[in-house]
Parts: structure tokens; C-alpha cells; sequence
């Protein structure tokens, strides 16, 4: 089903209404129960409770995907203004890039990133909402590592700390890449997977 307008998903959430911080065990979340068969909303006053309503030849997959550092600050070469970028996807030595406040960046302009102002990126094209932008070399995870910041959810409203690193990512996180996190997934502790390998659940985790 496509949605035309995008009015469609908005709602009123009061700010005290968003975490901040995650509790301090993955499984202590509460958990959202939504029944197929009629439509009822429930919830769990924790995420541990997702074991009883799982059946006998449910089948549990994990997305392996790592969040990389892909929130980079760059500034211009020629102006004091910083640009936050979010590195998508590389491609023919070209990152596909979405940076706030695009319409002001020129083609051809040159950046470099705010933390080590080692690296240069030239703007070789925009097409829609996304920037184009050549690195002076080849960018590796390590290089992200060095300039960028781990991308946390703009509603929280807070810059990415040392904790985030290990917060927003998974215990299964092995395949570096990915901007955002498989939000359910951040709630699946080491207390679970025991628990689902005791009661034999099928699992590809």
C-alpha cells in the first residue's frame, strides 16, 4: 500500500514522552504487542516477556548489520560554515551523501572533515536531495572511525557518545555499513538467546 501524503504519520508526541538514554538493559524495554487477528495493541512492561508469545516452528532471523560512524562534519574551504553529512552508500569512488543545508553548497566546492581536517571531498554533483561528493582517497570503516560519529536518531536530540557506540548496535552487529540500526534488535540481550537455545526456538542469529 502507498502512501501519497505524508500528513498521513503524523502525531503529537509530548518531548517527555521520548527517551533520551536507553535503560540500562537491553531487555528492560517495554515491549508493544500488536495482535494479528484482531488488531488489539497490548504491551509488556518488559521486552523479556517476547519469549512467551513465541510458537513451536517460529522461525527468529537477525539483521547482522553494523551501524558505522556515517555522521560526518565537514567545512568549507572557502567558508566557516559546517555541514553535518550523512554518507550513505559509495559508489564508481563517488558517496552518496544527505547534508543539511545543501542548496548553499556549490559545485566543485571542496570540504574536509571537521575532526582531523585530514580528508578532502570535492562536490561533483547534486541530484535532488542528495550530494555527490569525491574523497581525495578511498574511504575505509577506519577512516569513518576517525572523522564520523556514530548516526543516533535526530529526535533525541543530543550529540553521540562513547556509550552509543556499543548502545546502538546490536549483540549480532557483524556486517559494517548501515546509518541506522534494526531498531527492534537493540533489545535482544544475552539472557534471551539463552533462553531461546534452552527452549530450542529456531534461530538464525
Amino acid at each position: 500500500m502507498l502512501f501519497k501524503d505524508l500528513k498521513e504519520f503524523e502525531f503529537i508526541l509530548s518531548e517527555e514522552r521520548i527517551a533520551r538514554y536507553p535503560v540500562a538493559n537491553r531487555d528492560e524495554s517495554r515491549l508493544m504487542v500488536l495482535d494479528v487477528n484482531t488488531g488489539t495493541i497490548s504491551s509488556e512492561p518488559s521486552f523479556k516477556n517476547v519469549i512467551s508469545y513465541l510458537k513451536e516452528g517460529d522461525l527468529l532471523v537477525a539483521n547482522h548489520t553494523k551501524v558505522s560512524k556515517r555522521r560526518v562534519y565537514l567545512r568549507s574551504k572557502t567558508k566557516a560554515r559546517i555541514h553535518e553529512a550523512m554518507f550513505l552508500e559509495e559508489k564508481e569512488s563517488l558517496w552518496k551523501c544527505k547534508i543539511r543545508n545543501s542548496k548553499k553548497l556549490k559545485m566543485g566546492e571542496q570540504l574536509c572533515d571537521e575532526k582531523t581536517k585530514q580528508i578532502l571531498f570535492t562536490i561533483e554533483r547534486k541530484e535532488e536531495e542528495f550530494v555527490f561528493l569525491k574523497p581525495k582517497h578511498s574511504l575505509q570503516e577506519e577512516d569513518f572511525q576517525q572523522i564520523g560519529e556514530i548516526p543516533i536518531p535526530p529526535y533525541l536530540k543530543r550529540n553521540a557518545d562513547s556509550e552509543d557506540e556499543i548502545r546502538y548496535q546490536t549483540l549480532f552487529a557483524k556486517t559494517p555499513g548501515s546509518v541506522a540500526a534494526p531498531t527492534a534488535g537493540l533489545h535482544f540481550s544475552e539472557n534471551i538467546f539463552k533462553t531461546l537455545k534452552e527452549k530450542k526456538y529456531n534461530s538464525a542469529l
